[in-house]
């Protein structure tokens, strides 16, 4: 699994409990069911999609970043089509992971002009002494909701650290982390020093959380 978050993350006495209370619930994620898409996936996984694709409706999302294509891209490409930009980004040592899922999509006719499914070439960068990748892509200066699922630090550096996102080159209002409960602690440390007001939310059974910048 993805480790313990830090307590300390949460806004409310009230998150801090239910976090410690509710954290048994995540072993159900270790559960996995083959289903019709590409590869077998955690059966709750489909539940932490449709809770991401509500807030793109709730929220009206136009500008979408995702960090790691797979099953999520097809069911956010099933599920949600009123966006202006769709970006799902890898790292050009996953291009063969990547282009089974540009199969897939092609497949299935969910293909479209605003969304691009792409591998772009990455390198090793530090931040205050944390190993991370950097992805040389031109990125939009803001976007409405990032989700992140990736990269495999098996392919990358041995870090699933995104320097973009840690050095604030790339903003958005939303951020949804599936697990990834590291760069989570880390991600949140650089708000707090540069006194950026943050709602956090994190789902123990559906290994989600969620940071909402508060502007």
């Amino acid at each position: 699994m993805d480790g313990k978050l830090n307590p300390k993350n949460f806004n409310t006495q009230l998150g801090k409990l239910k976090y410690w209370l509710l954290k048994p619930l995540n072993y159900l994620n270790r559960i996995k069911l083959k289903d019709d898409k590409i590869w077998a996936s955690p059966f709750l996984k489909k539940f932490q999609w449709e809770r991401f694709i509500t807030i793109l409706k709730k929220k009206n999302c136009t500008k979408i970043l995702e960090f790691g294509s797979g099953n999520s891209t097809i069911y956010i490409l099933k599920g949600y089509r009123n966006y202006e930009l769709f970006q799902s980004v890898n790292p050009k040592e996953e291009e063969n992971y990547t282009d089974l899922v540009r199969k897939e999509i092609n497949k299935r006719n969910l293909n479209n002009k605003y969304f691009n499914i792409l591998n772009v070439n990455c390198e090793k960068k530090y931040i205050d002494q944390n190993n991370t990748i950097n992805f040389n892509f031109n990125f939009e200066d803001m976007y409405d909701i990032i989700y992140i699922d990736g990269p495999n630090k098996k392919l990358t550096y041995n870090t699933s650290l995104i320097h973009n996102l840690l050095s604030n080159e790339i903003k958005s209002k939303i951020y949804f982390f599936d697990g990834r409960h590291y760069i989570i602690d880390i991600f949140i440390d650089i708000l707090k020093k540069n006194n950026i007001k943050y709602f956090f939310e994190h789902s123990q059974l559906l290994n989600y959380s969620i940071i909402e910048i508060d502007d």
